[in-house]
């Protein structure tokens, strides 16, 4: 039988940019909020990390009873990529950067056969702002690049799934010239990069992310998770766009019944112990509550909001 704290888990491993991924407006906690009772959403960032200190760390990882881990990101690269000459302990060589990536892959794909492994590259760097600010000179967007090319190539290698944020960002909101100012105030800003002048607005600092650059990424990342597993993809309730309530639709079974669901509320013990609403949910119990009951409730909920 399984228990409120059973089900499936998503970790977050990274350095700096995954640790601050539950701070306000946070890309991991934009995830978290698509998966609502749903799965769990654990973030194992480590500010300063790179990958050969990551390695390290992989004992420490292991499925729990109960659990089942369907998604790990694996986020390192903006401190690998620091220039040797000037950031020596944080710096590793590109070839060794490439295999840590496998390993750590290859690692994290033992200890959890049912997850899928998707690899993060870099962000683009602001040279401009580093050179301004605290990070100074260790960093610069051509090295970078050349790490976050590394990720996709061993993305293409190993079948992993890639995020490749240095060149999605770029091309989300290329750097404005007098030109690009034009077309875009003819054309309109899309969506999704309205909040910036150009992606150097994603950074706050020339390397860590601002709220725009926080919704950038967990919206890539989301959009990833859909695209290689949508046996894991949750769709929001397009009235509203909640992803934590009844309208929302996804394979996995929300932990409990949505509060419309219960139907009779002195019997809400034995609704809740029901496998039709547990992580046990699954065959043809599930099938028949997916299939029959569920859209049964949803016929009953829309009548009841009509004669309010």
């Amino acid at each position: 039988m399984a228990t409120i704290l059973d089900g499936h888990r998503i970790i977050l491993f990274g350095d700096s940019i995954t640790q601050f991924s539950f701070e306000e407006c946070g890309w991991g906690a934009q995830i978290q909020n698509v998966y609502q009772r749903r799965a769990d959403v654990v973030c194992r960032g480590y500010s300063g990390y790179n990958t050969r200190w990551a390695l390290q760390l992989l004992p420490n990882f292991s499925e729990s009873p109960g659990i089942v881990t369907s998604v790990v990101t694996v986020f390192f690269g903006a401190n690998d990529a620091s220039l040797l000459a000037i950031n020596p302990q944080q710096h590793v060589p590109l070839d060794e950067y490439s295999q840590n990536l496998k390993t750590i892959v290859d690692t994290l794909r033992a200890k959890f056969p049912s997850a899928e492994v998707i690899l993060v590259t870099p962000p683009p760097i602001d040279d401009e702002a580093v050179l301004a600010g605290r990070i100074g000179a260790t960093r610069n967007n051509t090295s970078a690049g050349k790490y976050a090319a590394a990720v996709a190539a061993v993305g293409v290698e190993m079948s992993a799934p890639v995020v490749n944020l240095w060149t999605s960002m770029q091309a989300a909101a290329p750097l404005v010239t007098h030109s690009t100012q034009e077309e875009a105030s003819s054309a309109g800003n899309s969506a999704s990069t309205a909040e910036v002048t150009d992606w150097r607005g994603f950074l706050s600092d020339g390397l860590h992310l601002t709220a725009a650059g926080q919704r950038f990424v967990g919206t890539q990342i989301v959009a990833c998770i859909n695209a290689a597993r949508p046996d894991l993809a949750v769709h929001c309730n397009p009235l509203g766009g909640s992803f934590g309530n009844s309208g929302s639709e996804s394979a996995l079974i929300a932990d409990g019944p949505w509060y419309d669901q219960v139907t009779d509320p002195l019997n809400f013990a034995d609704l809740l112990t029901s496998t039709l609403f547990t992580n046990d949910a699954e065959g043809p119990a599930a099938a028949t509550f997916n299939l029959l009951v569920y859209p049964l409730l949803e016929m009953e909920r829309e009548v009841r909001y009509l004669t309010i």
